[in-house]
């Protein structure tokens, strides 16, 4: 599968996919890291990575009181043109719009890709 996704395609993910880390390395597979806050505290970023998903939900479920936040589209378009490469179509997958404005973030971003990459 490797091959075939470096040949074809180009796939994204944000952090709310359920996929094992050896799986996303395996299939060069880039996470777009959407960031919650816990405790006054902003995870997800470059001085406070995300927790290991068994402590963030084994806190949730001690009354931890958490907070998401979309990624905006300003950071979806930087996320995406540098995973757009030679010219590979790219397939981001992300939550559903009704859920999450991260999708909608992610659409504008890929407009504004597309104003720059030829068809």
């Amino acid at each position: 599968m490797t091959m075939l996704t470096e040949t074809l395609f180009t796939i994204t993910v944000d952090s709310c996919a359920d996929l094992p880390e050896d799986y996303l390395r395996e299939n060069d597979i880039a996470v777009a890291q959407l960031t919650y806050f816990a405790d006054g505290i902003e995870y997800g970023t470059d001085e406070n990575p995300t927790e290991p998903a068994e402590v963030f939900f084994e806190q949730l479920r001690g009354g931890r009181m958490t907070k998401t936040s979309q990624i905006n589209p300003d950071s979806a378009y930087e996320f995406l043109k540098k995973h757009f490469v030679n010219g590979r179509p790219l397939i981001h997958y992300t939550l559903s719009s009704g859920l999450s404005g991260t999708y909608n973030s992610f659409c504008i971003a890929a407009d504004m890709l597309k104003d720059e990459v030829p068809s």
